[in-house]
């Protein structure tokens, strides 16, 4: 026991201490629960109460640690997919040929109609007598019964 409390006292004198790992995705609480676990290691497992209570800390502080790294992700993720959908948009529309919407419908004489009135008078009065044709043959079938 001697020889190890020399060994730590030579270690901290010296700075070898522990470096303390700090990720960008780790919270201040985090860190705080992260001392409290190795205060806790410190003070020793020998009895159970101890080593229920570092059971305790070490299960909280695996726990947030999930939670944060979790977080971290789905904020890299977000941050990463907007930047591809702004680089996929500036790529497409660079790429892409103009193609103009063409708005022509043949009439009943095989003329082209332009004007768009005349473009929907065309498809009313094709609707129109489509749904006359299909009035007309579900007549026949009740005849037919």
């Amino acid at each position: 026991m001697a020889r190890r409390q020399r060994y730590l006292r030579t270690c901290s004198q010296k700075h070898f201490s522990r470096k303390i790992i700090n990720n960008s995705w780790i919270s201040k609480e985090q860190l705080e629960e992260v001392e409290k676990r190795r205060k806790l290691r410190a003070k020793g497992t020998k009895t159970k109460i101890e080593r229920t209570l570092y059971a305790v800390q070490n299960a909280e502080v695996r726990k947030l640690m999930r939670k944060d790294r979790q977080t971290y992700i789905n904020e890299k993720c977000r941050h990463i997919e907007n930047c591809l959908k702004v680089l996929y948009q500036g790529v497409k529309s660079m790429t892409r040929k103009f193609n103009p919407r063409i708005d022509t419908v043949n009439a009943d004489d095989r003329t082209v109609l332009f004007e768009s009135d005349e473009v929907k008078q065309r498809w009313k009065k094709y609707c129109c007598n489509h749904c006359k044709k299909n009035a007309t043959l579900r007549g026949t079938n009740k005849q037919l019964r």
